[in-house]
């Protein structure tokens, strides 16, 4: 989720993050609030004129930088000791452009991918195996962002109205609108999305277990608790 200006977090299995600074070329990871600073993997990525995601892959850091040129990928994964090619090869999705991707539970992955002018979300099994996708049209370019979510579900965040044929088509045919409501769903393989919340913070993150979540106030503040109710706890980001 991001943190602050330029600046992003990944969390993954048994409480590990891995965080990086766009602007300062900072990269931090480390699990249970410590932290270490890592090398910067860029140096072995064709970084320049390429999009880079990070995220856990599994269950590593991983890093991905594709050519806008090209459409080519190249990924490195830190294996504790140092930035190498990952054992299992790089996230892929429906397009060459990766945005994000993660864990979603057993084993599974989902990467978000753009690409002549559509958006993708795809899910991935062991092995790289497609499964069956929870939104199967993202055009025109609605945002879905997903997270893990516990026994094989995946949490989705996205103003697109999940479950129609058009999700994030917009009353003039474009897309949401910055009007449109963000709303959280949950979904499971071969079941239809599930509506949790009608209404949450753009940026809102959902923890695993569902219920709480986390997302960054208007005054730069990291809050945690549900997207509706009793106030949240809120922390000032240093």
């Amino acid at each position: 989720m991001p943190v602050g200006d330029g600046a992003a977090v990944a969390v993954g299995p048994g409480g590990q993050w891995f965080a990086m600074d766009r602007a300062g070329g900072a990269w931090r990871g480390g699990r249970d609030g410590g932290g270490a600073a890592l090398p910067s993997p860029l140096p072995a990525l064709p970084a320049q004129d390429a999009t880079v995601a990070h995220g856990f892959f599994h269950g590593r850091p991983t890093v991905v930088a594709v050519s806008r040129d090209t459409g080519e990928a190249a990924c490195v994964s830190w294996d504790g000791a140092a930035w190498a090619p990952p054992p299992r090869g790089c996230p892929a999705g429906d397009f060459a452009f990766i945005d994000a991707f993660g864990p979603a539970g057993r084993g599974r992955h989902w990467v978000a991918t753009h690409g002549e002018g559509h958006p993708g979300l795809a899910l991935l099994g062991r092995g790289g195996r497609r499964l069956p996708s929870p939104v199967d049209n993202l055009y025109p370019f609605g945002p879905v962002t997903p997270h893990a979510g516990r026994r094989g579900a995946v949490h989705l965040v996205t103003p697109c109205a999940l479950g129609t044929d058009a999700p994030c088509a917009g009353p003039d045919g474009t897309g949401p609108g910055d009007a449109a409501p963000t709303a959280w769903w949950s979904w499971r393989p071969g079941a239809r999305p599930r509506l949790r919340a009608a209404a949450v913070p753009a940026d809102f993150a959902p923890a695993p277990s569902g219920g709480l979540g986390a997302w960054r106030s208007t005054t730069g503040e990291v809050c945690v608790g549900p997207p509706a109710g009793p106030a949240p706890r809120c922390f000032r980001i240093p």
